[in-house]
């Protein structure tokens, strides 16, 4: 078996509005602490699967489509993989 691990900075521009303080017009005005996508894909043989983690406070069901879609794209691992 082998194995992989990536991070990647994913940190949004200073302004875009926070999530989880309870306040909705709260804005980014500094990065306290980066956020990152972090992955790790392990390949046995002919099979090859991707996880992927996020430092985000929320990820519905059409997003996660989208990174599927864009990490299959991009390294050929089936979106069911991923």
């Amino acid at each position: 078996m082998q194995a992989g691990f990536a991070i990647s900075d994913i940190t949004p521009a200073l302004g875009i509005y926070l999530t989880g303080y309870g306040q909705p017009e709260r804005l980014a005005e500094q990065v306290h602490s980066p956020l990152t996508a972090t992955a790790m894909v392990l390949n046995e043989g002919d099979t090859t699967v991707a996880v992927v983690s996020l430092d985000w406070c929320f990820v519905d069901r059409e997003l996660t489509g989208y990174i599927r879609k864009g990490v299959s794209e991009a390294s050929g691992i089936p979106e069911k993989n991923i």
